[in-house]
């Protein structure tokens, strides 16, 4: 094994601790005094073909984490590791009673859906993490780990934190439809990330979602990656109206680049967007969708009237977004008093934007809650107009 580490933290005090075998690890582990509070390990492999993984390495492995029982063992990260030695990693938490975070980077390995049905089962069983984040970005799993993932989440009643990478794998609504009825019978989970970017989903998976997130009092924080997938109007539209119905989401990412979307999703958003009162950051990705100035300016007209959000990011290049847009959104900027942080992507005339560059400084001016020397105004011909206003 080339490089390992683990870190110690006593009290206040940190204490970095270097070896490089997993032996070695296991030795320093052992050997730790009972005033660490917190053990992290983080294994990195810098050329898979000088790591050969056996047996041996396993069962170091598992008597790690088995110590971990006995020793305040909290946060693990394996990085880019064998599948075998990451699989024996999340057997072992069958008899760890102590780790509260867990990451996993598969991404582009040669896991498929045996390993990953394994996976979820182990982590079905457990009672102790409350952070959880896998990524399997490039992999050969498909719908069976997906449901199995899903099957483990549903049972779960510790975890406050996921993100499951999926991106480029062969999930489709069947993992989507799953994830969503598991999200919804959990009451514990207050920040999910789910990446589903280049799969199979389509509008089940978005509706079904949708569904979950009505009358959620948990959730805070929702990061969706459906990037170039299946996803229409139809999601578009029903998780704007699972977020009007929402009383408790602070954050909100949603990605429909290069999807079905159109006008009716967008002005959807909007007026979603406008009659809420708890969101406090903002995040639609509409690129190369079918949104124009509909959609723009009834972003703009919501914003006008919203008192909550303070950071707002909207793109709208490659649409039919343009200057009518711009105008809007000018005195959207001039009226709000709250918003910390904005960024608007979208393409203007150069001339025309030009001729707004003085405007938007004068109403900058007016908006104290926004910083004017922050501002980031770029004018490239033949190139997306960027506003960006950082707090």
């Amino acid at each position: 094994v080339r490089t390992v580490h683990a870190v110690a933290l006593a009290d206040m005090v940190d204490t970095a601790i270097s070896a490089d075998s997993l032996e070695l690890l296991l030795g320093l582990l052992a050997a730790r005094d009972a005033t660490a509070k917190t053990v992290s390990a983080e294994c990195i492999r810098q050329r898979q073909e000088e790591l050969r993984c056996n047996q041996y390495c396993h069962a170091c492995l598992r008597v790690a984490l088995a110590w971990a029982a006995n020793k305040p063992l909290l946060s693990l990260r394996l990085q880019e590791y064998p599948v075998r030695l990451c699989l024996a990693a999340v057997l072992a938490l069958k008899e760890n009673s102590t780790l509260q975070s867990l990451h996993l980077d598969l991404d582009h390995s040669s896991m498929g859906d045996q390993t990953g049905v394994a996976m979820a089962a182990a982590l079905k069983g457990n009672s102790t993490l409350q952070s959880l984040h896998v990524n399997l970005y490039g992999t050969d799993v498909g719908d069976q780990t997906g449901m199995a993932m899903a099957a483990a989440l549903k049972e779960n009643s510790t975890l406050h934190s996921l993100h499951l990478n999926l991106r480029s794998t062969g999930v489709g609504d069947q993992t989507g439809v799953a994830m969503a009825t598991a999200f919804k019978g959990n009451s514990t989970l207050q920040s999910l990330h789910v990446d589903l970017f280049n799969t199979g989903v389509g509008d089940q998976t978005g509706m079904a979602m949708a569904a979950a997130l009505t009358g959620n009092s948990v959730l805070h924080s929702l990061h969706m990656d459906l990037f170039s997938t299946g996803v229409g109007d139809m999601t578009g539209v029903a998780m704007a109206a699972a977020l009007k119905g929402n009383s408790a989401l602070q954050s909100l990412h949603l990605d429909l680049f290069s999807t079905g979307v159109g006008d009716k999703t967008g002005v959807a958003i909007a007026a979603a967007f406008q009659g809420n009162s708890t969101l406090q950051s903002l995040h639609v990705d509409l690129r190369s969708t079918g949104v124009g100035d509909q959609t723009g300016m009834a972003m703009a007209t919501a914003f006008k009237e919203n008192s909550t959000v303070q950071s707002l990011h909207l793109d709208l290049r490659s649409t039919g977004a343009g200057d009518q847009t711009g105008e809007q959104w000018l005195e959207a900027l001039e009226r709000n008093v709250v918003l910390q942080a904005f960024s608007l992507h979208y393409c203007w005339e150069t001339a025309v934007a030009e001729k707004y560059m003085e405007r938007v400084q004068k109403n900058m001016e007016r908006n104290h809650a926004l910083d004017v020397q922050g501002m980031l105004l770029q004018v490239l011909h033949d190139a997306p107009l960027m506003l960006r206003f950082a707090a």
